[in-house]
């Protein structure tokens, strides 16, 4: 008797822990409550290095998330990651694949490319509790209604955000903190991308009018602007609410005491508006550009909606800023208009300020820097795993951080690589302190 006891007891022990042990695999499987953030610095480096470091938090201690944080994954890693709730993709993309060092996913069935294995979208099953995935690469909103994102949110995703165009690493990489700070505030997901369209970033200077960090697009099973981790679940404004708490409660926002609707009837008006607020404000100082913002397609009923942005990009001497005004307009009604002027003090004495003009001495060491630069991008493009590349131009200007108090002279390098049957083109940023 005591042996079929101890046999039967020997049993029990060995069917609990079985249990216990399928239980704790299947948790693991799923990635419950999980945030997956991926890098790819194996093409630039600075840019997914920011997005490994900053993000983390914005996810465990703001939103509550399990982290999983990988620089170049494998494909096992990759693959296994793909069931999280929240999966933010940083890479290179066109209008039907997202593309990283070791791995990729494409529209369709999974597939080889150039010996490299490409994932599915019919093949990632992320019907299963996935509330986000950001494709933080160019053109993977390109085709609103084939591509890349819009596929992602047909298997499952409950909201996609991808790019209608061409996008820079280091602007990217900014927008995405921005946007993921929103969300750990408990700021829904359209009105945290919004946001992060309403900052004032480094690289507005440029005259290339093809890379546009604004205009992304949010595709939703009905939901845009839904909540995230301890947050979720929780009402947030409608989209086309320009009343939406983000708004009015931003203090940036030079409209959010405004009683009445503002319609759009051209940047004349914005102006004057601004003229009123702010007694410093001289328009020779501003670059002001109009583009394309954010858009939204929900899948459910068909509806979409488009924003506008306005940028008044401030610029000191000869020196760009990461301060301005910034417009949003959503369906021709102005949403805010963001002073993002706020770190600058004593504006009317730092324009002024001679610090500001760039003397020759800067000029001959500016011409040293592009050199560095180049060289930089050289040695790093021959240890990656393209078979050809050419680096287009180089644009070199100045650049004062309204934050640090820092000057730079900095050197954008416009760099096309080949891998593979596709050309990709990156935008590498060095600054020199000066």
């Amino acid at each position: 008797m005591k042996f079929r006891f101890c046999t039967k007891l020997l049993i029990i022990i060995f069917v609990v822990i079985f249990l216990s042990n399928l239980i704790f695999l299947t948790n693991v499987k799923g990635r419950d409550n999980t945030t997956y953030i991926m890098g790819s610095s194996h093409y630039f480096g600075n840019a997914s290095t920011y997005i490994l470091d900053k993000l983390p938090f914005w996810y465990r201690t703001c939103l509550g998330y399990n982290i999983i944080s990988q620089d170049n994954p494998t494909t096992t890693q990759f693959w296994e990651s793909l069931y999280a709730d929240i999966q933010i993709l940083d890479g290179h993309g066109d209008w039907d694949r997202f593309i990283a060092k070791n791995v990729g996913i494409i529209t369709g069935d999974g597939r080889a490319i150039d010996g490299k294995h490409y994932f599915g979208t019919n093949d990632v099953h992320w019907k299963y509790d996935t509330d986000l995935v950001i494709y933080l690469a160019c053109r993977t909103a390109q085709d609103l209604e084939n591509g890349l994102a819009m596929k992602t949110l047909e298997s499952g995703a409950q909201n996609v955000i991808g790019w209608l165009g061409p996008i820079r690493s280091d602007d990217a990489a900014y927008w995405v903190n921005y946007f993921s700070a929103s969300a750990g505030a408990g700021i829904g997901i359209y009105d945290a991308a919004s946001k992060a369209n309403s900052m004032t970033f480094p690289g507005d200077d440029d005259n290339d009018d093809e890379t546009n960090i604004r205009a992304n697009a949010v595709f939703n099973h009905g939901n845009a602007n839904m909540r995230l981790g301890k947050f979720k679940g929780q009402s947030s404004a409608k989209v086309n609410n320009i009343n939406s708490n983000s708004v009015l409660e931003d203090e940036r926002n030079i409209l959010r005491n405004n009683k009445k609707i503002l319609k759009f009837n051209g940047i004349e008006e914005i102006v004057d508006i601004i003229k009123k607020y702010d007694s410093t404000f001289k328009e020779e100082d501003y670059k002001i550009t109009q583009s394309d913002g954010m858009q939204t397609i929900n899948i459910v009923t068909g509806e979409k909606t488009e924003q506008q942005v306005i940028d008044l990009h401030l610029k000191l001497g000869e020196f760009y800023t990461n301060a301005g005004y910034v417009v949003t307009i959503n369906n021709g009604i102005v949403e805010a208009i963001y002073d993002n002027t706020l770190p600058l003090k004593e504006k009317t004495k730092k324009i002024s300020d001679k610090s500001f003009i760039v003397d020759n001495s800067i000029k001959k060491k500016s011409n040293t820097y592009k050199e560095i630069a180049k060289e930089e991008v050289i040695k790093k493009v021959k240890d990656e795993d393209c078979s050809e590349y050419n680096i287009i131009k180089q644009r070199q200007n100045y650049y004062y951080d309204v934050n640090t108090g820092k000057k730079y002279s900095r050197v954008r390098t416009v760099v096309e690589m080949k891998f593979g049957d596709r050309n990709i083109k990156d935008y590498v940023t060095n600054l020199f302190e000066i």
